[in-house]
Protein backbone atom coordinates (compact mmCIF):
# COMPACT_ATOMS: atom_id res chain seq x y z
CA UNK A 1 0.00 0.00 0.00
CA UNK A 2 3.18 2.23 0.56
CA UNK A 3 4.37 2.03 -2.30
CA UNK A 4 0.95 2.94 -4.63
CA UNK A 5 0.79 5.69 -2.01
CA UNK A 6 4.52 7.15 -2.96
CA UNK A 7 3.91 6.13 -7.08
CA UNK A 8 0.60 8.13 -6.84
CA UNK A 9 2.52 11.28 -4.75
CA UNK A 10 5.59 10.91 -7.59
CA UNK A 11 2.62 11.01 -10.44
CA UNK A 12 1.26 14.29 -9.34
CA UNK A 13 4.65 16.01 -8.25
CA UNK A 14 5.12 15.15 -11.89
CA UNK A 15 2.40 16.07 -13.31
CA UNK A 16 2.54 19.59 -11.43
CA UNK A 17 6.20 20.45 -12.76
CA UNK A 18 5.31 19.44 -16.06
CA UNK A 19 2.43 21.53 -15.79
CA UNK A 20 3.97 24.67 -14.63
CA UNK A 21 7.55 24.62 -16.10
CA UNK A 22 6.35 25.38 -19.67
CA UNK A 23 9.33 27.44 -22.05
CA UNK A 24 8.85 30.90 -23.74
CA UNK A 25 7.05 30.59 -27.04
CA UNK A 26 8.21 34.12 -28.49
CA UNK A 27 11.36 33.01 -29.89
CA UNK A 28 11.00 36.12 -32.39
CA UNK A 29 12.32 38.51 -29.43
CA UNK A 30 15.64 36.16 -27.91
CA UNK A 31 18.46 38.29 -29.25
CA UNK A 32 22.20 36.88 -29.39
CA UNK A 33 24.40 39.15 -27.07
CA UNK A 34 26.30 41.78 -28.14
CA UNK A 35 29.99 42.56 -26.79
CA UNK A 36 31.57 45.71 -26.72
CA UNK A 37 35.09 45.67 -26.46
CA UNK A 38 36.31 49.31 -27.28
CA UNK A 39 38.24 50.31 -29.69
CA UNK A 40 40.97 48.31 -31.92
CA UNK A 41 44.39 48.34 -30.23
CA UNK A 42 47.73 47.15 -31.63
CA UNK A 43 50.17 46.06 -29.90
CA UNK A 44 54.48 46.18 -31.10
CA UNK A 45 55.96 42.79 -29.99
CA UNK A 46 59.94 42.82 -29.92
CA UNK A 47 61.98 41.26 -32.79
CA UNK A 48 64.75 40.06 -30.14
CA UNK A 49 64.01 38.35 -27.37
CA UNK A 50 65.45 36.01 -24.37
CA UNK A 51 64.01 32.80 -23.04
CA UNK A 52 64.44 33.52 -19.37
CA UNK A 53 63.09 29.97 -17.72
CA UNK A 54 63.79 26.69 -18.21
CA UNK A 55 61.03 23.65 -18.17
CA UNK A 56 61.76 20.25 -16.60
CA UNK A 57 59.94 17.48 -17.35
CA UNK A 58 60.40 14.35 -15.14
CA UNK A 59 59.40 10.91 -16.82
Amino acid sequence: MKSILKFTAFFLIAMFVFAFCKKEKDLQQTKPPVANAGVDQTIILPLDSAQHSTAVVQI
